[in-house]
């Protein structure tokens, strides 16, 4: 496994809500690192984990999948860019539906 160049844990500027979204048995990046990003992040965010996701390829493959990443990432664009609250309450509820991710909420 191996990690992504570039990926830093330094954040400054403006704050900005975040959301990562991540296959711990990512290749490419190793979870660890992206993990690890997450936890530095000082402004509002949440990870979405995917313990049977890599890189990329289980979205292709398996609809609930899918649709449990992008349900999750649009809700929580609805909210951060938009201030829909009512999109805010459904973030956990999309991100967590089947048991396919876990989530960590610091919204």
């Amino acid at each position: 496994a191996g990690t992504a160049l570039g990926v830093g844990t330094a954040f400054a500027g403006a704050s900005a809500p975040q959301l990562f979204v991540h296959g711990e048995l990512d290749e490419v990046v190793n979870y660890a690192a992206g993990k690890a990003a997450y936890d530095k992040v000082p402004w509002p965010k949440a990870m979405l984990s995917l313990p049977k996701g890599d890189h990329g390829r289980a979205l292709l493959s398996d609809g609930a999948t899918l649709r449990v990443v992008s349900d999750t990432s649009v809700e929580f664009l609805r909210w951060s860019l938009y201030g829909d609250a009512a999109a805010k309450k459904r973030i956990h509820t999309d991100a967590t539906r089947g048991d396919i991710a876990t989530f960590d909420d610091h919204l």
